[in-house]
Parts: C-alpha cells; structure tokens; sequence
C-alpha cells in the first residue's frame, strides 16, 4: 500500500507543472471571456480484452471527473480521476489519476471536435496486494453546448493496461465510450 500512495505523490508531482504552466497562461487578453478551465464528469463504458482470456462489456470506472485548462493555442492538458470500489467479500479500491493532452481539430472550446492522447496510472489494492498498473489511451470527441457555460461531451477512445504480474493482471485492451457533461469557468 506504502508503494501505492508513492506512486499518487509521484504523479501528482509530475501533473503540478503541468496545471501551473496552463494557469499562468490563462491571463492572456480575451482567454477570461471564453473560460479558463473545463470541469467535467463523464460515465464511461467499454469492451475489456485481458490477453489471454475473454473479453466483455464493463462499466470500466463508475464516475471520471476531468479538469482541463485552456490556453490561448488548439492544445490543452486535462486532468483526469477515477476511483472504483468494492466492498463484496474484500475492500478493494482502484484509484486512477491521469492526464491527457487534448487537441481541438474543429470549431471553439465548446463546440468542437477533439483529439485526445495521455497516460494514467491505475493504484489498486486488492486486498493482500497491492500495485500499480500504467495505462495509455487515446480517443477523439465531440463537445456539443447546452446553455453558454455547459456542453455535452461524446469521446471514443481505445487505452492499454500494461501486465502486472504481482496483482495477477494481463495486459488488457478497452475500448469503449465516455458520456458526459462539462463546465466552463
């Protein structure tokens, strides 16, 4: 668990530059009027294929909550956070921090298709073990507004879980789909 929760200081670490350098700028003239950050939470469903054994439908993180900061280019970095947990039988919890850098191929910050690419860590305790598992995803969305400071957002993406031998874990492909809705501020 000790090994865990180095890695979630360590990436947290990692994604603080990130966010401050995308604050700093936000104070570009004009950036204040088109929103400065994206809040986001999106339900995500998908197809898992563990090499080596069967595949299947799986609502692959109950809730995702991101958080992206607009600068004044098409690029923008994108945190991301999932957690899951279990009570059956065993606690177990899967804590899933992440970033992404997402690129807009058409339109404005609210209305646009996107492009999307990163890396997230998955910090699992199973119960007796616990471990990391790094994971790479890309996708491509769509942002559609609802009312001026709110759009509904529609991504396919494809990621890949590197194997994890201590948690008894193959690598695994998912694809599937994220639904959800988004906030300017």
């Amino acid at each position: 668990m000790q090994k865990a929760l180095a890695g979630a200081i360590i990436a947290l670490a990692l994604f603080a530059p990130v966010a401050a350098r995308a604050q700093a700028s936000m104070n570009e003239p004009g950036m204040r009027e088109h929103g400065l950050h994206e809040f986001g939470i999106d339900l995500v469903v998908g197809y898992r294929k563990p090499s080596g054994g069967s595949g299947g439908l799986a609502l692959l993180t109950p809730v995702d909550v991101r958080l992206a900061f607009f600068n004044s280019g098409s690029l923008a970095p994108e945190l991301r956070f999932g957690l899951a947990l279990s009570t059956v039988g065993v606690t177990t919890y899967n804590i899933n921090p992440g970033i992404n850098l997402v690129y807009r191929l058409s339109g404005t910050r609210r209305h646009d298709v996107y492009g999307t690419a990163g890396a997230d860590i998955q910090i699992i305790d199973a119960g007796p073990v616990s471990g990391i598992v790094p994971t790479i995803n890309v996708g491509i969305g769509r942002r559609n507004p609802v009312r001026t400071t709110s759009a509904l957002r529609a991504e396919g993406f494809a990621a890949y879980s590197l194997k994890s031998t201590k948690l008894g874990r193959p690598n695994t492909l998912s694809v599937g789909a994220r639904l959800g809705l988004s906030f300017f501020h």
